[in-house]
């Protein structure tokens, strides 16, 4: 998840509490239905430019933000320090 965040424009992921934790409104969620993906592949195929733009603007915000080597190294650092 992390990696699509960081290198695409776009990305479609299973809508689950975990990515919804990390990815929040930079992607397209999808059910764990049938039918589910398809519908919203062709419905990103419609964005225009200006929504896809938008959303690698939020992905790559939540990346250098949230998971960049220093608040990761900070969050370790606390948990280690309270065990």
């Amino acid at each position: 998840l992390l990696e699509s965040l960081a290198s695409t424009k776009l990305s479609l992921v299973l809508d689950v509490s975990f990515n919804k934790e990390v990815a929040g409104n930079s992607v397209i969620y999808f059910k764990k239905e049938k039918g589910s993906l398809r519908n919203k592949i062709r419905e990103v195929e419609n964005f225009d430019n200006n929504k896809i733009r938008k959303l690698e603007s939020l992905s790559k915000s939540i990346i250098e933000n949230k998971y960049n080597e220093n608040n990761i190294s900070r969050r370790y650092k606390k948990l280690f320090l309270s065990i």
